[in-house]
């Protein structure tokens, strides 16, 4: 369904809530890797947990450093269309050090490769 969707070119949310980095390549991996082949025309990260909250720079993304209640008040304070409400997230969000480095990732890229969504999910389907 994720390769449908990728070329359906709709656009696509990805909203990970409480994804950790207790085994990020279960969860976080899979969720950038994803928006990141999608791209930033199509794709978007946002990212909720109260303790590791941040975000690659090289995505859309947003961090939101609070648990999974604050679904309830998004849905009534976030406007439909504001590209200025985003623009001050961002802002708040570099300010706060929620945005992470490409610098990170590409270590990780360097020790372990590119992680690719597909050969991930494709090998958790080869094992049942």
């Amino acid at each position: 369904w994720m390769e449908d969707l990728k070329q359906s070119k709709k656009k696509v949310v990805v909203i990970e809530i409480g994804a950790g980095m207790n085994t990020p390549t279960v969860t976080r991996f899979v969720s950038e890797s994803f928006v990141r082949d999608l791209g930033n025309d199509f794709g978007q990260l946002i990212r909720i947990n109260p303790s590791d909250p941040e975000v690659p720079d090289d995505l859309k993304a947003i961090a939101i450093p609070e648990g999974w209640d604050v679904l309830r008040d998004l849905q009534n304070v976030w406007p439909s269309e504001s590209s200025e409400a985003t623009d001050a997230l961002f802002d708040f969000q570099e300010k706060n050090g929620m945005v992470m480095d490409t610098r990170f990732f590409r270590r990780i890229n360097a020790a372990f490769g590119h992680f690719n969504w597909r050969r991930f999910l494709n090998q958790l389907r080869d094992d049942e």
